[in-house]
């Protein structure tokens, strides 16, 4: 089936994750990141979709899940990812995007997990994300939530000015505006979070970190540290595109991503 479903998965934390469900073969999961949700992957979708039996969870605070509890933790949104990991069964690959791949890469950890692809996932960071993140907690608080949405899609996405105008006509800067109170929390969060290699010594997933070569200095640094940290990460350029690839380019990202999983189609799951 290509027509997706939505499915509730009761995280231990007590979140009811919305997860839509489509497509047929190996299970898939899919975690976006910060200032959308699950809607992010619908560009890739019909790519993915004959391949793979895709899950897409909206992640706490996001779309159609509950809400967490204050303070924020972490290990909170790991709860929820591997718990909709062990919904979709053993050996399910798993695929995220940004901060939701901080939330997946320690979600890996807990959970069977076949094949695990990274693109451009928030941990530690350039010496800016601090700042960034509290000047969005500034903008959050007085409700200027349009001047914090410009501010991350121009200080972190890369995106230029002169092309804001015709993003904000567009629906996905209204998505972006109702969930960007979430993000100066996870901006903490990346900010904070250093790569242990000692606690990923025995982390056998073969993992591919995915980072565009017109991102900045910094993400390839990162992205570059991570898959020599993992015992068998890998890293991978994508040529001519930066953060958002999975939309601008769909169809040569969900390439990028089926080549490195397997054609199977789970043939041996």
């Amino acid at each position: 089936m290509l027509t997706g479903v939505t499915n509730v998965v009761h995280s231990p934390t007590g979140v009811d994750i919305a997860v839509r469900r489509g497509g047929c073969g190996r299970p898939l999961v899919a975690v976006h990141g910060g200032m959308t949700d699950a809607r992010w992957w619908d560009p890739v979708r019909p790519h993915l979709e004959p391949h793979r039996e895709l899950w897409t969870p909206d992640r706490r605070d996001h779309g159609a899940s509950g809400s967490g509890s204050d303070p924020y933790r972490l290990q909170d949104e790991v709860a929820d990812v591997t718990a909709v990991l062990q919904a979709a069964g053993p050996g399910t690959d798993l695929l995220a995007h940004s901060y939701g791949g901080l939330v997946a890469l320690e979600a890996s950890l807990h959970a069977d997990v076949r094949r695990m692809v990274l693109y451009e996932p928030s941990l530690g960071s350039d010496p800016e994300l601090a700042g960034v993140a509290a000047e969005l907690e500034r903008l959050v608080g007085d409700g200027a939530l349009d001047d914090a949405v410009a501010l991350l899609m121009t200080r972190r996405f890369g995106i230029a000015p002169e092309v804001l105008d015709d993003i904000r006509r567009g629906p996905r800067w209204r998505d972006a505006a109702a969930t960007i109170a979430a993000v100066p929390r996870q901006g903490h969060v990346a900010a904070t979070y250093a790569l242990d290699p000692a606690r990923f010594a025995g982390h056998h997933v073969p993992t591919l970190v995915l980072v565009g070569s017109t991102s900045p200095p910094w993400r390839h640094q990162l992205c570059g540290g991570l898959a020599d940290a993992l015992p068998d990460g890998r890293l991978v350029v994508l040529q001519g595109h930066g953060h958002v690839a999975a939309v601008t380019a769909p169809e040569a990202f969900a390439a990028v991503v089926l080549g490195f999983l397997g054609d199977d189609g789970g043939a041996d799951r």
